[in-house]
């Protein structure tokens, strides 16, 4: 058994009055991602993926026996980027986190503009990036199977759908968001520029959808649709897609 595996079930296997600490959960979700990040072949990214949803279920677990909010916050942290990065599988209840977040997180920004102090602005501003974190993996999972899909019907609605439906789902949600959340009262400098970068990484991934034109040939009202869609993306962002080879893949966000 992998250290890894092991400490996650040691992990799983606390009972409620051991509820572990979020930054060891932190460590062993960097840990899982990179084991994740490494992977080459279908068997193993399974296997990290199947892990990863285990710590999300787990700190997503703990956060309900927290009794104290920022505690809370940060398994719900946890829980929401191990989701995140869990796949297909961990959907569902990253959009529970994000939900159950939400509220406390805008009673904690409103406490500590008040004067007190809660520690929970990074937390925060990251789990309300979830729904388009979310969506971005989802729609570069899609990209990739219509890549080498027949151009069917359906194959052609999906992918007309994903190009309309991509930018509203992630960069200029993102957009919409900064403001608030770059906002948040206590916000440290390294989650603003994730903040910032994450946003700018998912406006770049948008040329992704290329790599589905480029396997369905010969459908020139397509690609008439796809270069429309692209600028005017690239007008509602007002930068275009000069500099994205130089931006790196949306990563887990900078440690509290």
């Amino acid at each position: 058994m992998s250290r890894i595996l092991a400490a996650t079930v040691l992990l799983l296997a606390l009972p409620a009055c051991m509820t572990p600490n979020p930054a060891d959960e932190a460590d062993r979700l960097s840990a899982l991602v990179a084991q994740l990040e490494a992977c080459t072949d279908a068997a193993c990214r399974s296997d990290a993926e199947g892990e990863l949803l285990e710590l999300a279920q787990a700190a997503a677990a703990a956060a309900g026996r927290a009794r104290n909010e920022q505690r809370r916050i940060g398994h719900l942290r946890v829980a929401g980027l191990a989701a995140w990065q869990s796949g297909e599988a961990g959907e569902a209840l990253a959009a529970r986190v994000n939900e159950n977040a939400l509220t406390r997180c805008r009673t904690l920004d409103e406490l500590a503009r008040d004067g007190v102090p809660v520690g929970a602005p990074d937390d925060c501003a990251v789990l309300e990036t979830l729904p388009t974190l979310v969506a971005h993996a989802s729609a570069l999972r899609q990209i990739a199977t219509l890549a080498t899909a027949a151009p069917g019907a359906r194959e052609k609605f999906a992918f007309e759908t994903l190009v309309a439906d991509y930018p509203s789902q992630t960069f200029l949600l993102l957009g919409d968001l900064e403001p608030r959340l770059l906002a948040y009262e206590g916000l440290s400098p390294a989650t603003a520029r994730w903040l910032v970068a994450t946003r700018r990484s998912a406006f770049c991934d948008y040329r992704r959808i290329r790599d589905v034109t480029a396997a369905w040939p010969g459908d020139a009202l397509l690609a008439r649709e796809v270069e429309r869609e692209f600028r005017r993306a690239a007008g509602a962002t007002g930068k275009g897609f000069d500099g994205c080879d130089a931006v790196v893949p949306i990563g887990l966000p900078p440690s509290g």
